[in-house]
């Protein structure tokens, strides 16, 4: 197993101008406890990989707090806050679990984001997440991703912006 570990939660912190942390084809790895703070491009970029995430701290991120592509990562017990564009982008093939995570205030940069972007033929599995005040809807999702039990499973604050009367669009 690969692993990145603090020895004291949030008692390290990373920043970088572009991305911060990037995984590409990582199987069985780990990463866990760290601060990633801004200002920089997107905070965690992974693509195509099983990595586990675990009590991060992301936040002051550009273009998106996270971005996964494709594999089969999750992000457990983490906060993603205050990135001017999307919390979490999704996207590519792949079956993310994102779990128990603060997704709070994102999105307030010029262009309204939300706190979940799910594009194309992604397809996470959400559970008891608490998703609020993000600068657009809450989540948007790709015309192809199964509501199911989205809205039951996680909660999902009532949009503040005007013009929109929807927590998913």
């Amino acid at each position: 197993c690969n692993s990145v570990l603090t020895t004291e939660l949030h008692g390290a912190k990373l920043s970088a101008p572009g991305d911060v942390v990037v995984a590409e084809n990582m199987r069985d790895a780990r990463f866990a406890g760290f601060d990633i703070v801004g200002p920089g491009q997107v905070g965690m970029r992974i693509t195509n990989s099983d990595l586990e995430i675990a009590d991060v701290r992301i936040n002051g991120m550009e273009d998106a707090g996270l971005e996964i592509e494709g594999g089969q990562s999750s992000l457990e017990a983490s906060v993603v806050e205050q990135n001017t564009g999307f919390g979490i982008y999704v996207h590519g093939a792949g079956s993310p679990r994102i779990s128990h995570n603060m997704i709070v205030n994102n999105g307030h940069g010029r262009q309204p984001s939300p706190g979940i972007f799910i594009a194309g033929l992604a397809n996470p599995r959400l559970f008891g997440n608490v998703i609020t005040n993000n600068g657009a809807e809450q989540i948007w999702v790709s015309p192809l991703y199964d509501l199911g039990n989205l809205l039951k499973d996680n909660a999902i604050a009532p949009t503040l912006r005007e013009g929109s009367s929807h927590d998913v669009k």
